[in-house]
């Protein structure tokens, strides 16, 4: 076994383990927001098929995410 390696992801869960324990650490954390698919599609007044063909988006998985059992895919940030 490579020691670099081991010795590297010793070092990174510790470091995680810190940082779930509210230590102050170099961790960084990435909070991604959801939007809210219902809010935005009622917002357009569309129905939920209009809004699915408008989006190309298969009717089962708007469904899905309407009812938080799935969440849209965020879009990656801008370079």
């Amino acid at each position: 076994m490579d020691t670099t390696f081991a010795k590297g992801l010793i070092a990174s869960m510790t470091e995680a383990a810190a940082h779930a324990r509210s230590e102050q650490t170099d961790a960084r954390e990435h909070v991604i927001e959801v939007p809210d698919v219902r809010a935005t599609r009622e917002a357009l007044g569309l129905s939920q098929q209009a809004f699915a063909n408008a989006y190309r988006i298969p009717l089962a998985t708007l469904k899905g995410w309407e009812q938080g059992r799935r969440h849209p895919m965020p879009l990656p940030a801008p370079i």
